[in-house]
């Protein structure tokens, strides 16, 4: 079989090995069905990223792209799954209530493999009901961990200079002018406290430092040459065990894995790998990342689900 990007494609073990941390993860909060929708996602996206890489065909761009709406939309919907509302624009990022839940559609992806012909599948991936622009996803759990941790009219400047230079206008608008709003209604009444917060702020400054990390070796976000060249490569490897460790400090979530905190057979051929394509890098330090911010998302459902049951037992 041919293999268009050996490393690229090989790097994708990866998010199995991020599979296997969240079934070691010890301390989550949401219930079976949502960490059974979460390693169906990650192990989706391992294949599914590995088909683009390896065949550069449109079902495997079709994966690669959104699998991480799915793990993305995941988490959100985990973040605020202990809120009282229903409302759409909160669960469902959306102004109605969209057809599936996050936990359905990850149900659908996983079974399509059996139920569909492979010439169908890109089409399942990009008409799914869910966000498939992850950057509005990811904008709503980052502006959930603002409100939860400033007051609001900072949080409120935070996240509006944030999405209108990044996530452009359509989504900054839905973020600020709506989600934000009724997500400040539904965080009015509970009392967080200080300690919360600060554990809360610690953690998304951990995943803050893993995402960034990633996004330095996506190629193009980035354009700078030298960060991708032999020496910027290796500078790069030998910096992410470092890097990490500074991160799993300010997360405190279990690193359950050695291979994937000293950067060491992490998948085969990755000290070669590293060295020689910079989207390998990305692959290892994203499963890393991202699954933290599902860590994250959960961690934020059990804060708020301890404030909703301290207002209950008052």
């Amino acid at each position: 079989m041919l293999i268009y990007e050996p490393c690229n494609y090989a790097s994708n073990i990866a998010f199995y090995r991020a599979t296997t941390r969240i079934c070691d993860y010890p301390d989550w909060s949401v219930d079976e069905e949502n960490i059974v929708s979460i390693k169906r996602s990650f192990s989706a996206l391992a294949v599914g990223s590995a088909m683009w890489h390896g065949s550069h065909t449109y079902v495997g761009y079709s994966f690669d792209n959104n699998l991480m709406a799915v793990i993305g939309y995941l988490a959100h919907q985990a973040s605020v799954s202990g809120l009282k509302t229903t409302s759409s624009v909160i669960h469902d990022l959306s102004n109605t209530t969209r057809s599936m839940t996050s936990a359905q559609t990850s149900q659908m992806v996983t079974e399509m493999f059996s139920n569909q012909e492979p010439s169908q599948w890109s089409y399942t991936l990009n008409t799914m009901d869910i966000p498939l622009d992850y950057y509005l996803t990811f904008a709503a759990i980052v502006g959930t961990v603002a409100v939860i941790i400033f007051p609001y009219a900072i949080a409120y400047e935070i996240m509006s200079l944030l999405t209108y230079n990044i996530i452009g206008q359509e989504n900054a608008d839905f973020i600020c002018k709506q989600y934000l709003p009724e997500l400040r209604t539904e965080l009015h009444s509970l009392d967080i406290t200080s300690e919360e917060k600060r554990n809360v702020f610690d953690k998304i400054m951990g995943v803050v430092v893993k995402i960034m990390l990633a996004f330095i070796y996506q190629e193009h976000v980035l354009p700078v040459p030298e960060l991708y060249n032999v020496v910027g490569l290796h500078i790069g490897a030998i910096m992410m065990p470092y890097i990490n460790a500074m991160a799993d400090k300010l997360t405190g979530f279990p690193q359950t894995d050695a291979a994937v905190s000293d950067s060491i057979n992490v998948y085969p051929g990755d000290t070669k790998c590293r060295a020689y394509t910079p989207h390998s890098i990305w692959h290892e330090e994203s499963a890393n990342g991202f699954l933290e911010f599902v860590f994250m998302a959960d961690y934020i459902n059990k804060v708020i689900t301890t404030a909703q049951d301290t207002i209950i037992i008052q």
